[in-house]
C-alpha cells in the first residue's frame, strides 16, 4: 500500500521500475477510493478500485472481500478479465516488505552502480568483493 497519492505522483514513482511494477494507492481527491497504478509497456496505467456492499472490484464479475484478497488474486490471474488490453499481473509490489532481519538489500533499481532498463539487460559495474546473488525472477541482491 502506498498511501495517499494522485495519478501524477504514482507516474512518477513507476516511471523507472520495471514492467509489471504495481502499486495501490488512496486516491486523494476522492475521499474513500483506491486505485492500482501499474506500469505496463512502458507506461503507468490506473485502474479505479470499485467498492460496493462491502466488496471491492475492478471487474463486475469478480469481488473480493478485501483489497489483499484482489490484490493476491490478480499476482496469479491477468488484469485482462477487467481491461482487455492490459494483459498482465500485478508481479512486483512498488514497496517490498521489509526482509525479516530488518535490513534491505541493495536491489538493482535502488541503486546507480546498477543499471536496470528492462529486467533482462542487467549491467553490473566490475566491483571484484561484491556478491551479486539472484533471489527470484527479476530480482538481484548485491552485498559487499
Amino acid at each position: 500500500y502506498a498511501g495517499a497519492m494522485e495519478r501524477l505522483q504514482a507516474e512518477t514513482e513507476l516511471i523507472n521500475r520495471v514492467n509489471s511494477t504495481y502499486l495501490v494507492r488512496h486516491r486523494t481527491k476522492e475521499s474513500g477510493e483506491y486505485a492500482i497504478s501499474i506500469k505496463y509497456n512502458n507506461e503507468a496505467k490506473h485502474i479505479k478500485i470499485l467498492t460496493r456492499d462491502g466488496f471491492f472490484h475492478i471487474a463486475e464479475n469478480r469481488k473480493f472481500k478485501s483489497l489483499m484478497e484482489l490484490v493476491e488474486y490478480y499476482k496469479h490471474h491477468s488484469l485482462k478479465e477487467g481491461f482487455r488490453t492490459l494483459d498482465t499481473t500485478l508481479q512486483f509490489p512498488y514497496k517490498e516488505p521489509e526482509h525479516s532481519s530488518g535490513q534491505r538489500g541493495n536491489r538493482a533499481g535502488n541503486s546507480c552502480e546498477y543499471c536496470n532498463l528492462e529486467y533482462n539487460l542487467l549491467s553490473l559495474k566490475d566491483r571484484r568483493h561484491d556478491n551479486i546473488k539472484h533471489l527470484h525472477s527479476r530480482f538481484w541482491n548485491r552485498t559487499n
